[in-house]
């Protein structure tokens, strides 16, 4: 559940797809440009396992944390209004190595794509979602009474796509003799209209070993496009 609950809220704090259109009204084009760009079974070696993903859908609301987590709450709800087409990839696991996931939203335009990044890439992100994500972890992980702390730090990848940006979160919870942590590696990716974002939870830094996955994504999509 700690797991669940920090995941699924920092995943919908980036990727929230409550404004995307109607699937039925969805271009074929567009279609194809989201399947592209979520992971699949065949991306990842045979050692890994996949199952339903279980981010939660609910929007966190970062507004009540200060004047400039508002604005940046204000600037994402803009930024999601232009997505045409959203959708999340299965979580793949392997026991010790963690899970990896993805989810991307389709944009009417690159540069609306561009503009959705350059919100999350606002150094008010890692404040607001350390308040965000603490205050939601203390009132719902399954080992109440322990105190929850989170710290999330820009994290340095090589570029990838058309722009990037990445973030490193660990959450602890202390107390009564009990430790719990969770490392996760968050990599934002825009190839054109595409915005991408990666999950990488594991007790080891994962994203940095996974670039290769991110550019088989990346050369995809890329495909997709040019097919389109």
């Amino acid at each position: 559940m700690f797991r669940v609950t920090v995941v699924g809220l920092l995943l919908a704090a980036v990727v929230a797809s409550s404004t995307a259109a109607d699937a039925a009204s969805v271009q074929p084009r567009d279609r194809a440009m989201l399947n592209a760009a979520l992971l699949r079974d065949d991306d990842l070696p045979p050692n890994w396992s996949d199952s339903p993903n279980t981010s939660s859908s609910s929007t966190p609301n970062l507004s009540k944390f200060g004047n400039q987590c508002a604005q940046l709450q204000r600037a994402a709800d803009r930024a999601q209004h232009h997505q045409v087409v959203h959708g999340k990839s299965s979580d793949f696991k392997q026991r010790d190595a963690g899970s990896i996931s993805n989810g991307a939203s389709v944009f009417r335009t690159a540069a609306e794509a561009r503009s959705a990044l350059t919100v999350l890439a606002r150094p008010a992100v890692g404040p607001c979602l350390e308040k965000a994500i603490t205050e939601t972890v203390t009132k719902s992980a399954a080992a109440p009474g322990l105190k929850y702390s989170a710290v999330i730090a820009e994290l340095a990848l090589p570029p990838v796509g058309d722009a990037a940006t990445a973030y490193e979160l660990v959450v602890t919870g202390q107390g009564k003799g009990l430790a719990v942590k969770l490392s996760l590696d968050l990599q934002l990716v825009q190839v054109g209209r595409v915005g991408l974002t990666f999950a990488f939870e594991g007790p080891t830094p994962l994203a940095v070993n996974q670039q290769p996955l991110v550019h088989t994504v990346v050369d995809r999509i890329r495909a997709a496009q040019a097919s389109g």
